[in-house]
């Protein structure tokens, strides 16, 4: 009995664990961190709607805070919506080229000139960002919505079901990408319906006319002119000079030649750059607000949160953001209650209420300018490990680097990275790029002892065997041999595992093919 008393005795043992915790404001400024900028503008605008002591600046409070260089630090209560990063390694917006970096990387070697500007003036490279018509995306599909707006003309029945085949034969950016003279034998088959191509082109003319502006235009020039048009005739002047630029010369503002434009227009530097910023605004593939994911997925468009260049006059890089993130404030009203002496005991009530709006609506805003901050940083240590690659915009000059090394240099969690990385991309010379590019591991050595990067192995890879003998195609122990000729460290294994894993390649002797004479 006596020993059972003595084993059910109370012990106490001092014993240090080390245990991690999770900070509830971090894990917020992750999850907000894993949202795109269109996911955190839903969640914004819901906020908006839950929350009254928080609000959007108005246009005149948010012009004149976007050229501040910093906001209200002392309340905390402020978040302004635009950001450029100004370190030292960027310069000053005033002292910029505005045409050094471009849009989407467009390149002058170019033989297709609607490629050329579809590559400088589509999504991709963030000319539609913004908008001077304001349209809003909503759940109904481009042909619903533009077969809704159809009531208004005075059509016949012939009319009608030309307008809904026309419809029908938009791409889901918007364009009419057939002629009348095949919307007329299409008609005639699918339809048994004979019309003229002067009956077809009436009504494509009045779809012209229809919201989104732009929509049934046959390429990217008269998709932009059907905009400045409108533009044009309600405000005139630099819209005007936008409409000419675009309708006569924008092959060469797509390959960047500003000073051939200039000289034409007879124009100076300043109206090129704001007329430039007015085509750059509009929407070069309307249709898209009204597709589905699916739909945006599947034609690859993509939105960049963030524009990297390199200034070779300054040998700098320049950091900016493109966050579409609206600037957000406290209520004023709702401060003011807060800060008020209450007596009676509804008083009272009201200001508790009052305080707790308030305390949401600033740990919001918080969160939102940490994951902005960490946005920023991240991408700054990026871009100086990689600033060979933004010099030159060859995958040959990235070199090795892992999500840790930029998490200790941040000074945050490497989930932190991962997830500011995931499903990002940023704006380049060289059109946009996911930051997952910039990250691999250093798997070998050159002989200068520089760390050489997988995707720089990868691509030597993929020259190597580009320029090969069709007839002759090179083994994997031929490309080794090549690669440590150029000062690869690489063993024979790996190169057949980047061959098959990356590039998708089948060994020599399946790369063989006959060279007829």
């Amino acid at each position: 009995m006596e020993n059972m008393r003595n084993s059910q005795a109370q012990t106490q043992n001092q014993e240090h664990v080390q245990v991690m915790v999770a900070i509830p404001t971090n894990i917020a400024i992750g999850e907000s961190l894993a949202k795109s900028d269109d996911e955190l503008i839903k969640e914004i605008n819901e906020e908006l709607e839950m929350n009254p002591a928080l609000e959007k600046k108005d246009d005149v409070d948010s012009a004149t805070d976007s050229d501040s260089d910093s906001t209200d630090g002392e309340s905390g209560t402020e978040y302004d919506g635009e950001g450029k990063d100004d370190y030292k390694d960027s310069y000053d917006e005033e002292d910029r080229d505005p045409y050094a970096g471009g849009n989407s990387g467009s390149d002058s070697n170019y033989d297709d000139p609607d490629d050329v500007q579809d590559r400088y003036y589509d999504g991709e490279g963030g000319a539609a960002a913004s908008s001077d018509y304001g349209w809003v995306s909503g759940e109904e599909t481009l042909s619903e919505h533009l077969e809704g707006q159809l009531m208004q003309f005075d059509f016949t029945p012939t009319q009608e079901t030309i307008a809904h085949y026309v419809i029908g034969s938009l791409d889901p950016a918007g364009r009419l990408p057939v002629s009348n003279y095949q919307l007329q034998t299409s008609l005639l088959r699918d339809e048994d319906l004979e019309v003229s191509e002067e009956d077809i082109e009436h009504v494509v003319n009045k779809i012209k006319t229809l919201d989104p502006i732009g929509v049934g235009a046959r390429d990217l020039r008269e998709c932009l002119l059907l905009q400045l048009g409108v533009l044009s005739r309600a405000k005139g002047g630099l819209y005007t000079k936008a409409y000419d630029m675009v309708d006569r010369y924008l092959e060469d503002l797509a390959k960047k030649k500003f000073e051939r434009i200039m000289r034409s227009l007879k124009i100076d530097e300043t109206e090129m750059d704001k007329v430039h910023k007015i085509i750059q605004r509009l929407d070069p593939k309307p249709g898209l607000q009204y597709s589905s994911g699916a739909l945006a997925t599947a034609s690859n468009i993509v939105k960049a949160d963030i524009k990297v260049t390199y200034d070779e006059e300054n040998d700098s890089i320049v950091i900016e953001s493109l966050n579409r993130i609206p600037a957000l404030q406290v209520s004023e009203s709702y401060r003011l209650v807060s800060q008020s002496k209450a007596a009676s005991a509804s008083e009272k009530q009201v200001k508790k209420v009052a305080t707790d709006y308030l305390s949401r609506a600033t740990k919001f805003m918080e969160i939102i300018r940490n994951r902005q901050t960490i946005l920023m940083k991240v991408v700054r240590a990026i871009a100086m490990h990689q600033i060979k690659y933004f010099k030159s915009l060859d995958e040959c000059d990235l070199a090795p680097l892992k999500l840790r090394e930029i998490a200790a240099e941040v000074g945050v969690d490497v989930s932190m990275v991962s997830r500011a990385t995931k499903d990002r991309y940023i704006e380049t010379e060289n059109g946009c790029v996911p930051l997952k590019l910039f990250f691999s591991e250093g798997l070998s050595t050159t002989t200068e002892g520089e760390d050489a990067s997988q995707r720089r192995l990868v691509k030597e890879i993929e020259k190597i065997i580009a320029g090969e003998d069709p007839t002759k195609p090179l083994t994997d122990e031929k490309i080794t041999k090549i690669l440590k000729e150029k000062g690869f460290k690489i063993e024979r294994r790996t190169v057949a595992k980047y061959r098959e894993t990356f590039l998708k390649l089948p060994v020599a002797s399946k790369r063989r093919r006959l060279v007829l004479a």
